[in-house]
């Protein structure tokens, strides 16, 4: 069952909040704190001073770098497009602030008690200041002209930004995390704004991906040589944007992707992994390593059991002599396995699992231990990397357009053959784009239910979880099994060419579908309608499995 994250919102004061979201699964919590804080800090548009023109400067305390350095610190808002003047002038004894400053309506200066100079007696000081929207920080690319300076303009109005990351309980288990984050502003923006400003250009991000509507971003993915390699490119992002996105999916593709893999193996008349075996050319050591090669996809969501019996007329033994049911389904049946001699023979019995992450060998002989009191002598646990992902790389290109610079992602991804790498990078921006959607908001009354209960009716929350929850029919079941869509999210995202491709899938099966569906408020991609009338082979399908 799905665990419920929550984020809470704590104001210590207009400028300065603390959010803590929790329980979020292992390793997200880096993950999301390193992504927001980059987004920030970097990619929220904001508004500056960027260039000053001190005309007079008579019989000021300050001198004029000091005067430059205070005016740089005004915290602005400008609801206006285009650049804006703004003008200082004051002359007599006394104390200048940002409150001296005339602007019109489009322009509001959030931190009006700035300290800008001290005007002596018989002093003067007239300033008129160019003020531009923009994001991120932009260094002064044009020389000072007729006097005016032009400064480096930092834009955002997050001023700073601290995350740790602790480990939360669910039950008796503190396997999730906790991610603090800690957001001071300039007051332009409060840090709730800043944060759901943030998680909403994030999760722009992930719609891309996801291959939504979302203006001028395109993503666009190469498939390799084989089906097990692929490139995703990403652009135009703003500048910063493609680390942040490289590092986030790269982070969930090798941790969070859901596989299937062996986590125990009985070999009769073996009782440890130290073994040999007679008549065997390798140990029970290279047996169980190349038994952790292989590429599984199963469709149920228990551990499932498969057999191999071999003996020395078969010599060379691979992946294809294994014997398993319909629900497993092995990629790389060209495996090598062992090799048999004279006078060999094996029989091993292999317990698949689905999964997330790794786990090592203890955590499932616990686990077992627990769960079934009669675990048969002589059964090893195996190290379980569930992952189907072996391999990610990424790396940024920077081009200009317009007049802007702008980063272009490249995303190589390498898969065992169980998932495609398109698929994978979809369900990784669906995990990323789950766990953000929490920071859009903090304090709703679904955060003060508890993270330690199951799933509800809200769609976002199904989104990973198996197809098995709609109830649906052997029919539709198996239609869906045998395209390998197996999530709720896989099933909303696939676009309707794809399942109008699916032997035997028709109009009755659409309907079916979007009727569970509808329980979450939810639906199939396309119309029920654009598919074909029920055939007697869809009728029949649930008869002929």
């Amino acid at each position: 069952m799905a665990i419920k994250a929550r984020v809470k919102y704590e104001e210590i004061a207009p400028n300065h909040g603390v959010f803590t979201a929790e329980p979020l699964e292992r390793g997200y919590g880096a993950t999301l704190g390193n992504a927001l804080r980059r987004i920030l800090l970097s990619s929220l548009d904001g508004a500056a001073v960027s260039g000053v023109q001190i005309s007079a400067l008579d019989n000021i305390e300050e001198d004029e770098l000091e005067v430059l350095a205070n005016l740089k610190n005004l915290a602005l808002k400008s609801y206006a497009e285009e650049v804006l003047e703004l003008t200082l002038e004051a002359k007599g004894e006394g104390v200048i602030t940002a409150r001296d400053i005339q602007h019109t309506s489009d322009i509001e200066i959030s931190n009006p008690d700035l300290h800008i100079a001290t005007i002596k007696r018989g002093g003067k000081l007239k300033v008129a200041l160019t003020v531009e929207k923009g994001v991120g920080y932009q260094i002064a690319d044009e020389e000072n002209k007729e006097g005016k300076v032009r400064l480096n303009a930092s834009y955002s109005p997050v001023v700073k930004v601290d995350h740790r990351v602790e480990p939360a309980r669910v039950g008796k288990s503190l396997d999730y995390d906790r991610l603090i984050l800690e957001v001071w502003t300039n007051n332009a923006a409060s840090p709730e704004e800043a944060v759901k400003r943030s998680s909403q250009l994030f999760k722009d991000q992930m719609d891309a991906l996801l291959q939504k509507n979302t203006g001028n971003l395109r993503a666009v993915y190469t498939a390799g040589a084989d089906k097990y390699s692929g490139v995703l490119t990403v652009e135009p992002l703003e500048k910063g944007y493609g680390t942040t996105l490289g590092n986030s999916l790269r982070r969930i593709l090798l941790s969070s992707i859901e596989g299937a893999v062996v986590t125990a193996v009985k070999i009769e008349g073996v009782d440890h992994e130290f073994s040999t075996i007679d008549g065997v050319k390798e140990d029970v050591l290279d047996i169980i390593m190349n038994i952790k090669k292989l590429a599984i996809r199963s469709y149920s969501d228990t551990p499932l059991e498969m057999t191999l019996t071999a003996t020395e007329k078969d010599g060379e033994v691979t992946a294809k002599a294994i014997q398993h049911d319909d629900e497993l389904e092995i990629i790389n049946t060209a495996q090598h396995i062992a090799t048999l001699g004279k006078g060999g023979k094996l029989q091993i019995t292999l317990t698949v699992e689905k999964g997330v992450g790794y786990q090592v060998a203890d955590v499932i002989e616990n686990k077992k231990i627990n769960e079934d009191k009669n675990i048969p002598l002589g059964t090893m646990p195996i190290d379980a990397a569930f992952s189907p992902i072996v391999k990610v790389n990424h790396r940024v290109e920077q081009f200009s357009e317009k007049k802007r610079e702008y980063d272009k992602l490249f995303l190589e991804i390498w898969t065992n053959g169980v998932v495609t790498p398109e698929d994978a990078v979809k369900t990784s921006a669906q995990i990323l784009q789950e766990q953000i959607d929490i920071f859009l908001n903090p304090n709703s009354p679904d955060a003060e239910d508890g993270g330690a209960e199951a799933s509800g009716s809200g769609g976002a929350s199904i989104l990973q979880d198996s197809v098995d929850v709609l109830e649906l029919s052997s029919r539709s079941s198996n239609c869906l099994r045998k395209a390998n869509i197996r999530t709720v999210g896989e099933l909303v995202n696939t676009p309707p060419e794809r399942l109008q491709d699916i032997k035997s899938f028709g109009k009755k099966s659409a309907e079916e579908i979007n009727a569970a569906l509808a329980r979450y408020d939810l639906k199939l991609k396309g119309d029920a309608d654009d598919f074909a009338e029920n055939t007697d082979a869809e009728d029949n399908l649930e008869e002929d499995e």
